[in-house]
C-alpha cells in the first residue's frame, strides 16, 4: 500500500473498535439525565423510539402493518380461486414474518400478540417456530 494512503486508511482493529463502541453506546450518554425531555421522548431510529431502558415500535410502523393486513384480508376473502388464495396466503405470511422480525428488536411482545390475534390469517405457530407457511 502507498505510504501516503496508509496514514489515512483506518486499521482493521480501529474499525472493529469503532463498531464495538457504536453497538455498546449508552443512550443515557446522548440523552443526559433520565428525566430530561430527550430521554422522555426517546430518540427516533429505524422505526423505533429508543429510550434509555427500552425500545418501542413507532406508531407509524404499526399502523402501516395494520393497513397492509386489512388490504390482504379483504383481497383474500374476495378471491375464489384456491390457487390464488394459496399464493396470497403465502404473501401474507411473508409480510407478517418481515414485520415480526423487525418488531422483535423492540419491547413488543404484547403488541405482537394483540395484532396477531386480530388477524385470523396469520399462522402464529409458524412464527413461533420460525418455519415457513405450509400453504
Amino acid at each position: 500500500m502507498d505510504p501516503v494512503w496508509a496514514e489515512k486508511v483506518p486499521s482493521l482493529e480501529g474499525c472493529r473498535a469503532a463498531a464495538g463502541w457504536v453497538c455498546n453506546v449508552d443512550l443515557q450518554h446522548f440523552c443526559g439525565e433520565l428525566n430530561s425531555p430527550a430521554a422522555r421522548r426517546g430518540l427516533s431510529f429505524l422505526g423505533f423510539r429508543l429510550f434509555p431502558t427500552h425500545r418501542r415500535l413507532k406508531k407509524t410502523s404499526t399502523s402501516r402493518f395494520i393497513r397492509r393486513l386489512n388490504a390482504f384480508t379483504t383481497a383474500y376473502m374476495a378471491e375464489e380461486d384456491p390457487v390464488e388464495q394459496a399464493a396470497l396466503r403465502e404473501t401474507i405470511q411473508r409480510s407478517v414474518q418481515s414485520f415480526d422480525a423487525h418488531a422483535r428488536h423492540g419491547n413488543t411482545v404484547g403488541l405482537r400478540r394483540r395484532l396477531y390475534d386480530r388477524f385470523p390469517l396469520i399462522d402464529q405457530q409458524a412464527l413461533a417456530h420460525g418455519t415457513a407457511c405450509d400453504c
